[in-house]
């Protein structure tokens, strides 16, 4: 396995309309009930996926909208 692609940290993510999330996601995991995620990425354009259970998003995120987000159980991975 290659090092670099191994987490360095999680975090689970509240989603806002309004603050940023405390750390930029690499990638964003769905583990609870999945659904729809709103999101911001690192070059601010605005996006909506579908996410299922277990299912990883592979975009740096650095806002998750409350508005638009219906998947609960989010956690954002460091790399």
């Amino acid at each position: 396995m290659n090092p670099s692609f191994v987490a360095s940290g999680t975090f689970l993510i509240t989603p806002s309309d309004t603050a940023d999330l405390s750390k930029m996601a690499s990638c964003v995991r769905c583990d609870t009930a999945g659904g729809t995620i709103s999101y911001i990425s690192e070059n601010d354009l605005a996006d909506t996926q579908t996410l299922a259970v277990g299912e990883i998003l592979t975009v740096r995120i650095k806002k998750v909208l409350s508005t638009g987000t219906t998947a609960t159980g989010l956690h954002g991975y460091l790399y």
